[in-house]
């Protein structure tokens, strides 16, 4: 196996595990604090989902590039290099944007978070 290429992405996903994290802590401490803890279920709905929606995508994209891998069409491995070569930019543009608005919103996050739970608990009793 080669290490030098799962290395960084097992570092950026152990970031982005991380922060995921702390916004789910953020969230379950502030129905803690307004003491809804009948609606935790919710949240652990929504993580399942998240992982769910990941793995399919993932094998979607996985699937997409063994299907032109395997392909016998005359351009297919162009088209598997144009293809790797736009989710990267993805990748890029995503990850980029996630580090300055992280870092723009990092002290407001809590607040904002406790804040949005908290107008959802008083509008509705259904709030989940």
């Amino acid at each position: 196996m080669n290490w030098s290429a799962a290395l960084p992405t097992f570092f950026i996903t152990l970031r982005e595990g991380v922060e995921a994290a702390l916004v789910v802590g953020i969230v379950f401490a502030c129905l803690q604090q307004a003491q809804q803890q009948k609606l935790h279920r919710w949240v652990y709905l929504g993580i399942l989902s998240g992982i769910l929606a990941s793995f399919v995508v993932g094998l979607l994209i996985h699937l997409g590039l063994q299907g032109l891998q395997t392909s016998e069409q005359l351009y297919a491995p162009v088209f598997k290099q144009l293809f790797e070569v736009g989710l990267g930019a993805i990748a890029i543009a995503m990850l980029s944007w996630m580090l300055i608005w992280m870092t723009r919103q990092a002290r407001f996050l809590k607040a904002e978070i406790e804040g949005s739970v908290k107008t959802a608990l008083g509008e509705d009793n259904r709030a989940a």
